[in-house]
């Protein structure tokens, strides 16, 4: 079994593709935020590209979307209504709320409520002005740069740290829903019992679980000059093959290329 953190980050990974998961998932992070990955996969905050001066807009997003996502096969939520009794449980009678359950250590629950998606506006200029503080060698290499955020309006996101994890939540608003959203701040929820769980966030605000991210990447090659043309002009002839997109070239006094860089998306593979 890989340690919680690893596989929290990997499940998250595979879900939602293209975006990197916050671990602690509580941990605030912002855009602009730069960090490194450690071996399982976390993202370790060291500082933020306005401390360089770099600026930038922010791309505003008004999207609502609901990501749910739970462990195929060993997660439940069950929702309690008042009126029900649920066998085995804390929760009284009159009681409204949610129960959820885990069959697998490190299981996850993962829901969070009206999403948006934020991002910096201008990620042509962004990398024009990472390459330039590398040039300075004022950048690691190594460095990843948070270009966008998931930013929920509240989120719940528990683990089990085994078998036989159990929490019970219990809805303190008077609230006339059909449906009982665990993610839900509005609900007020107050936990009535819990056994063998490694993280509860319960119905969080502005919770930043998911992130893009993008480092630097050196593409290797050199530049062969061949024999003057006509008109004077040189040929010139690329070892390896073409880049696309915006590309910065570190030419040596030979004239031969010793990288191409770009800003490119990042997300940690185990």
């Amino acid at each position: 079994m890989k340690p919680v953190k690893k596989q929290y980050i990997s499940e998250m990974k595979n879900n939602y593709g293209g975006y990197n998961a916050t671990w602690a998932p509580g941990i605030p992070l912002q855009i602009g935020d730069i960090g490194v990955f450690d071996e399982d996969g976390a993202f370790d905050r060291k500082s933020n590209i306005a401390y360089f001066k770099i600026a930038f807009d922010i791309c505003p997003d008004t999207t609502n979307d609901q990501l749910n996502y739970s462990s195929k096969g060993s997660a439940s939520i069950t929702a309690k209504l008042s009126g029900q009794i649920a066998p085995g449980s804390v929760l009284a009678v009159a009681d409204v709320g949610a129960i959820v359950e885990f069959s697998k250590e490190n299981s996850v629950v993962f829901k969070a409520k009206n999403v948006s998606y934020p991002s910096i506006a201008d990620q042509i200029q962004l990398e024009k002005d990472v390459i330039a503080l590398y040039n300075q060698k004022q950048w690691n290499k190594d460095w990843c740069i948070i270009t966008e955020l998931v930013v929920a309006e509240s989120a719940t996101i528990i683990i089990s740290n085994s078998s036989n994890g159990k929490i019970e939540l219990k809805a303190n608003a008077n609230l006339s829903l059909a449906k009982i959203d665990i993610a839900d701040a509005a609900f007020d929820f107050s936990t009535q019992f819990a056994k063998n769980l490694n993280t509860t966030i319960i119905a969080q605000e502005g919770l930043t679980p998911l992130f893009k991210a993008r480092k630097l990447t050196f593409k290797g090659g050199g530049i062969l000059q061949s024999p003057k043309t006509p008109d004077g002009l040189r040929q010139v002839k690329m070892r390896n093959k073409p880049v696309s997109g915006n590309v910065n070239m570190n030419v040596n006094a030979n004239n031969q290329q010793e990288s191409i860089i770009t800003l490119d998306d990042f997300v940690f593979n185990f």
